[in-house]
């Protein structure tokens, strides 16, 4: 008779252990779902937040502002000029479109000069299997966007001015020598701390590849609003990076 008790007693336990844990399921709503906390490969941890007086909203369509998440959970933001750049931007936005950066790496960075990623292969030899023509004054396109901090522009082969891929680079400080000679394309607006956080960081090689794989885990097109002395600063830095 003990027995029988005892047994009934264990599967009434049972019955009310998979109860509590249905109704706490059940109450799980989601609001972290894909912001921070998501650490699936791929998934950006975070889908909105505020940088340098820039909110940025994740969005399924295409915009002209790119937000780069890092594996670390660094962020850049960077507002593109299709009206300056447009052949070079709307092939960087086809790629973003495609998720074609997610996962791929910086493997070129150099302190007080850029950084340089976007090579499917990792190592500076790779690239989305399209060529786009170069839109800068040596391959006879006018293209008005300096080489400054922050400046986002294509990388190519050598003196190949039209074989600009999917590789690009942002510089961390001026490059005057690539004014008219490289396809620059937009303008960083946010996340300084992570591009000298990349730039900075130990290399090995003639190379120049980091040490520890700086890793984009989501490349995302989002909507800005910027505060009202982030927008000023942003018109005042557009006037001084666009020739006149």
């Amino acid at each position: 008779m003990l027995k029988r008790y005892l047994a009934l007693f264990m599967a009434l336990v049972l019955c009310l252990t998979m109860l509590c844990a249905c109704s706490s399921d059940g109450n799980n709503t989601g609001d972290d779902a894909g912001s921070k906390g998501n650490d699936n490969p791929g998934v950006s941890r975070y889908t909105t937040g505020t940088l340098d007086g820039v909110t940025y909203t994740e969005t399924s369509e295409v915009t002209e502002f790119v937000k780069i998440e890092m594996e670390d959970g660094g962020i850049m933001i960077i507002e593109l000029y299709p009206d300056k750049a447009p052949i070079t931007a709307a092939n960087y936005q086809k790629l973003v479109s495609k998720k074609f950066y997610d996962g791929l790496i910086f493997h070129r960075v150099i302190e007080d000069f850029m950084i340089q990623g976007g090579d499917p292969d990792g190592d500076g030899t790779g690239g989305s299997g399209e060529n786009i023509k170069g839109e800068f004054a040596a391959n006879g396109i006018e293209n008005p966007i300096k080489h400054v901090r922050g400046t986002i522009s294509m990388g190519r082969t050598g003196d190949d001015y039209n074989s600009a891929s999917s590789q690009f680079f942002i510089c961390q400080k001026e490059y005057a020598y690539g004014n008219g000679k490289y396809a620059a394309f937009g303008m960083m607006i946010a996340g300084w701390d992570t591009l000298d956080a990349i730039a900075t960081t130990q290399t090995v090689g003639e190379n120049d590849r980091p040490l520890v794989d700086q890793k984009m885990r989501t490349v995302r097109f989002v909507t800005v609003t910027l505060e009202e002395s982030s927008e000023e600063a942003a018109s005042e830095e557009l006037s001084s990076i666009v020739s006149q």
